[in-house]
């Protein structure tokens, strides 16, 4: 089902498909391509249960990707450069694993793309305590059911590498998120996986919007 897309940038500007994390909807990418991507066209949807996005289950890895992939269509967009920060770099590695030919170049931004289930049982935990608080979701309201969801998939076994596409995956130097794949990725992709250390938190494109976008920009042209 295509999902809910924040539109920024000149109609003809190039194509930029940028997926938010887990508990913000796509508006959490306005700043960033306003100020720093201002002469691409970014299309920023809300995931399922994220939004203005369809709410209804399942939230899984792969329904996810299939939602992209009808917003793909929708918009028009045979094939693009995809921007993901933390659990939707996941979800990006599941679009191209469904469809790799429709995933030009990959940005993943601190991806959150396997946690140890112990980590997601306490971060899920976590989640539904601070909505039983009265706190805010990050970056936006998201369906409480699809976050906890969401950290269930993330203790999926590590899927395979991502082979055949172009990937720089940026290392937050100051974020807790597990990369211990990376080593592995790094033999099977070879000239295909390019990292960058970046030194800030996990929300990069929130904490160092210029960096963020000087690399997009670099990296897709």
């Amino acid at each position: 089902m295509p999902l809910h897309v924040h539109t920024f940038g000149p109609p003809d500007g190039r194509p930029l498909l940028a997926l938010p994390g887990l508990r913000g909807p796509g508006l959490v990418w306005r700043h960033l391509a306003e100020t720093q991507l201002a002469d691409m066209r970014v299309y920023a949807p809300d995931l399922r249960g994220q939004g203005s996005s369809v709410q209804e289950p399942p939230w899984t890895l792969e329904q996810h990707a299939a939602d992209v992939l009808d917003t793909l269509d929708a918009i028009g967009l045979p094939e693009v450069d995809v921007v993901a920060q933390s659990f939707s770099g996941a979800v990006a590695v599941s679009l191209n694993a469904a469809a790799s030919g429709r995933v030009r170049r990959l940005i993943l931004l601190d991806p959150t793309i396997r946690v140890p289930a112990g980590v997601a049982d306490v971060m899920a935990r976590r989640a539904l305590d601070e909505r039983a608080e009265g706190g805010r979701e990050e970056g936006g309201p998201a369906h409480p059911a699809a976050v906890v969801t969401g950290f269930s998939e993330l203790a999926r076994p590590l899927p395979d590498p991502p082979t055949g596409t172009a990937i720089l995956f940026v290392v937050a130097t100051r974020s807790p998120a597990w990369r211990g794949y990376l080593p592995d990725w790094q033999d099977a992709l070879g000239a295909d996986l390019t990292v960058v250390e970046v030194d800030c938190g996990h929300q990069v494109l929130l904490e160092e919007p210029e960096r963020t976008g000087e690399l997009i920009r670099a990296f897709v042209r």
